[in-house]
This record gives structure tokens, C-alpha cells and sequence, in this order.
């Protein structure tokens, strides 16, 4: 280690010598001549010190389903059951303090031809699930700040609306969780 510190002095030294006006190559005086080599700093083990600014970097949060609830027809009351798991939930994300996204779904079919109407019908039913569930989570302890909720109408079936079942699937609301 001492070697190499030596080494080093002796090349800032030369360095300092060329640069200054006092220097006996300038001057024109014989000198002895030393062939130098350059030595990369890895080599010499001296560490070097990056002055930027270290910013802690966050590890990017992946959100989970939870939870899916599922709705009856042009309905957004939740079930006794539904409740249970929501307090369930409320639980786990006063603890963890976890973000909670809440999306809300309604089916495509409604008895309104109308597609302006049907399309609003949609949307109002499915903002009222999802704000719903939103609002439950609230009076159950979960922070306000941390959930966000959203309607989403018939935007996103999961299932074929070609059957009852698939109708019924699809009128659901989605709690995602992310900590």
C-alpha cells in the first residue's frame, strides 16, 4: 500500500514539475530522462469517490387483486359477505399501510337500446360500486389518501356476455392492493 502511495506522489510530482515555470525542463538544462508509466487507478487500489448525490431508490410497488365482488343487476349495495371480506381487507392495509386501487364494472346488456343511455347506465352503476367499496374501506379505518377508485363500466369483461353467467361475472368490482 505504501508502495503504491509512494507511486502516486512521485506521479503528481512530475506532473507539478511540467507545469511549473521553475522546472528544469523548461529551462532548457540536461535532465534525466525517465520513461513513466501509467498505472490505472483500479490497479492501484485507491477508491475513488463519486460526489454525485446517492438517491435511495424505492423498489417499484406491484399491486395485487385482492379482492373481486361480484354485483346483482343495476345493483351496488354490497353483500353481508362481501363485507366480511372487505373488513378482512381494511385490516391488512391499516396494518401494511397499503394503497388501494378499487375499479368498478358494470355488464354490456341493459334492456335500453339507447346507446347513449345504456352507456350512461353503465357508468352510473359501475361508479356506485366502485365508490361503494371505497367508502366501506374508509368507515372500516383505511386511510382516505391511500385509495383511489375508478369506474370503468363495460370496458373490461372477463367473461362472454353470451350467457347469464357471463353477465353476472362481469358486474363485479376489483380492489387492488399495492405496498
Amino acid at each position: 500500500m505504501l508502495k503504491k502511495i509512494g507511486l502516486m506522489v512521485m506521479v503528481l510530482g512530475l506532473a507539478a514539475c511540467a507545469s511549473s515555470p521553475y522546472c528544469k525542463h523548461k529551462r532548457g538544462e540536461d535532465v534525466e530522462v525517465r520513461a513513466v508509466k501509467t498505472i490505472p487507478v483500479q490497479k492501484l487500489g485507491i477508491k475513488v469517490v463519486d460526489k454525485t448525490p446517492v438517491v435511495a431508490k424505492k423498489a417499484p410497488s406491484v399491486s395485487y387483486l385482492a379482492s373481486t365482488l361480484y354485483f346483482a343487476d343495476g345493483s351496488a349495495a354490497l353483500s353481508a359477505k362481501d363485507q366480511k371480506e372487505l373488513k378482512q381487507l381494511a385490516c391488512f392495509a391499516k396494518e401494511k399501510n397499503a394503497k388501494l386501487e378499487v375499479y368498478g364494472y358494470a355488464s354490456s346488456r341493459t334492456k335500453d337500446t339507447d346507446i347513449p343511455t345504456h352507456k350512461l347506465i353503465n357508468f352510473n352503476v359501475s361508479y356506485e360500486r366502485a365508490k361503494n367499496v371505497a367508502n366501506f374501506l374508509i368507515k372500516n379505518g383505511v386511510k382516505a389518501q391511500n385509495i383511489v377508485f375508478e369506474a370503468l363500466s363495460d370496458s373490461n369483461p372477463v367473461y362472454s356476455e353470451a350467457m347469464p353467467l357471463g353477465e353476472k361475472l362481469n358486474r363485479r368490482a376489483e380492489v387492488l392492493v399495492s405496498y
